[in-house]
C-alpha cells in the first residue's frame, strides 16, 4: 500500500471540502500512528490516568 501525506490549511473551505470528499469515497484509510496505537493498548489494558475535572488533572500534571 502507498502512502500519501497531505498538508492543508483548515481554514481553506476548498481543502476541507476536498478533504471531505476523498473521505467519503472510503478509497483511503487513516491509519493510527505508533505513539497512537501504543496509547490505544495503554488505555485497553486498564492503564492510564483518570482525573475528575479539569482542575484535578492540572494538579495531577503540574503537581
Amino acid at each position: 500500500m502507498a502512502t500519501i501525506t497531505l498538508s492543508y490549511n483548515p481554514r481553506s473551505a476548498v481543502a476541507m471540502s476536498l478533504l471531505a470528499a476523498i473521505r467519503a469515497s472510503q478509497a483511503f484509510m487513516e491509519e493510527p500512528n505508533e505513539t497512537t496505537i501504543a496509547a490505544i493498548q495503554e488505555l485497553e489494558a486498564g492503564r492510564g490516568t483518570r482525573a475528575k475535572n479539569s482542575q484535578d488533572l492540572f494538579k495531577q500534571i503540574l503537581g
